[in-house]
């Protein structure tokens, strides 16, 4: 994964529930998301991406 790409949906399952296994078992989104953020050492500039509003209907 190069520092413009972001990871796949798919690829964001297990992070994601290895984010809230670290945190306890429950946490805020936001605490998810930085969780997330860390175990996957997304970089600001992958983070910095922004899609339209339509992304979710058409895909990034």
């Amino acid at each position: 994964m190069t520092d413009a790409e972001l990871p796949q949906p798919r690829e964001l399952t297990v992070p994601t529930l290895r984010a809230v296994e670290a945190l306890g078992g429950t946490a805020s989104t936001v605490e998810i998301n930085a969780k997330v953020v860390e175990l996957l050492g997304l970089t600001d500039e992958q983070l910095a991406i922004e899609y339209g509003d339509d992304a979710i209907a058409r895909g990034p």
